[in-house]
């Protein structure tokens, strides 16, 4: 996606995309999904992050033009349970 098609999507004024970068250095899994096999519950994984790398991300996508929002919060499963997935096998 466009620098340009970022900040008016479709012709849309008020239709803005923000980038979210996390900040929270300990990268906590979120179990954000409910009724799935408890396995899925049982899944740990540890690994972190620096706020200098942080820092790196937002300044490339603000450089870029892009909306950008810090927040502190971990990886949710659209991403572990894929990187879990593709990385060891274990899910």
């Amino acid at each position: 996606m466009n620098r340009e098609s970022s900040r008016n999507h479709k012709g849309n004024p008020f239709f803005r995309i923000v980038c979210t970068v996390n900040t929270d250095e300990s990268n906590p899994l979120i179990y954000d999904f409910y009724n799935f096999p408890k396995h899925f519950y049982a899944q740990t994984f540890k690994s972190n992050s620096s706020r200098q790398a942080s820092a790196d991300v937002k300044d490339v996508l603000t450089t870029g033009g892009w909306l950008v929002k810090e927040v502190a919060r971990g990886l949710d499963h659209g991403l572990w349970g894929k990187s879990l997935g593709a990385m060891f096998g274990r899910l």
